[in-house]
């Protein structure tokens, strides 16, 4: 992927899949690389009171912190 490649990126099943803070940080500093300077994520993401799991895999979940 180039960086700064994208004006939008819009993730409706990804993030919450990844439990760990490593697997999150790589996530977010892809993220970063890939958009353009002003461009914008659309991230979709299971609340806290939300779905444990999905597809049987473990969530992570957020608020809106």
């Amino acid at each position: 992927m180039s960086l700064g490649q994208f004006d939008l990126w819009h993730d409706r099943a990804v993030l919450h899949f990844f439990t760990s803070c490593t697997e999150i940080e790589g996530y977010v500093n892809t993220l970063k690389s890939a958009l353009r300077g002003g461009g914008h994520a659309i991230i979709k993401i299971f609340p806290n009171e939300g779905a444990a799991k999905c597809s049987g895999l473990p969530l992570q979940r957020y608020d809106e912190k």
